[in-house]
């Protein structure tokens, strides 16, 4: 884990919401945390081809799911119901959460997505289940499609270190 100097970290709700200042200077963080990636909008970040990091902005309290979430993609977020800095990826492209930095605390604390996911939603089309890897379980959860989790449950919630999206593609 890496910590950004000039600061403790914040005691706030990791939901708390930063002004649209603050929000580019985290992009700009999170850019330089991560080599290879590029600012794309306003709040989302490639961090690899296929692969987006959506920061929430000063007027989201909940990811909205629907807007959020592109159909064709695959999402997890750090928090239940949906909150946090939302990870997605296209099909079948594999997420080792252990790839990349990000802050979910107001930009003083820096780790992995590993271990941090609480929602999940397989919006992958013809995809009937894609897959998190938990091995605090010895077993893998399975995200069937168009039925987002707001709370992946007490036995899953902080264990996944990986994904795969297209686990379950119809034949």
């Amino acid at each position: 884990m890496t910590v950004i100097a000039g600061g403790s970290p914040a005691s706030a709700s990791p939901a708390t919401l930063r002004p649209a200042e603050d929000l580019q200077t985290l992009v700009d963080r999170t850019v330089e945390a991560n080599p290879g990636s590029r600012q794309i909008a306003e709040n989302v970040i490639q961090l690899d081809k296929g692969i987006t990091l959506t920061l929430p902005t000063d007027d989201q309290t909940t990811m909205g799911l629907a807007q959020q979430c592109p159909r064709g993609w695959q999402c997890a977020w750090p928090h239940a119901n949906f909150e946090g800095a939302m990870l997605a990826s296209q099909r079948c492209v594999y997420l080792d959460y252990f790839d990349w930095e990000f802050t979910d605390n107001g930009g003083i604390t820096w780790d992995d997505y590993a271990y941090d996911v609480s929602s999940v939603y397989n919006n992958l089309q013809g995809v009937t289940w894609s897959q998190f890897w938990s091995p605090v379980n010895g077993q893998n959860y399975n995200a069937f499609e168009g039925a987002p989790a707001s709370y992946v449950g007490a036995k899953w919630n902080d264990t996944f270190t990986a994904a795969q999206g297209c686990s379950g593609a119809a034949q």
